[in-house]
């Protein structure tokens, strides 16, 4: 197709949809607001939906700040860790070989 033919089909097409767009009755709120209260609207929500991010993001920072050892005592060190798990596995695979 040439340069030309494609803007013809181009326009062709942008005219059939504003045509179809012409017959779509406006559902929103009765009257239809103005400009002004169409962007109004707008920033409304999208400070809301700012906010609501924020809010989201401190509630994720207060989780992430918490301590995160819950058991009696002080927290164990990194090697009472490992050691703590390296017996749970064997207790695990002890257990898995006995049968329950």
């Amino acid at each position: 197709m040439t340069d030309q033919k494609n803007q013809s089909n181009r326009r062709d097409t942008w005219d059939a949809l504003f045509k179809v767009l012409e017959g779509v009755r406006y559902r929103g709120p009765e009257p239809r607001p103005s400009v002004e209260e169409e962007e109004h609207m707008v920033d409304e929500m999208v400070r809301r939906k700012r906010e609501a991010r924020r809010e989201a993001a401190d509630g994720l920072r207060q989780i992430v700040a918490r301590p995160k050892w819950r058991g009696p005592g002080p927290e164990p060190s990194e090697d009472e860790t490992i050691e703590m798990v390296v017996d749970g596995l064997k207790r695990m695979r002890r257990e898995g070989r006995e049968g329950p």
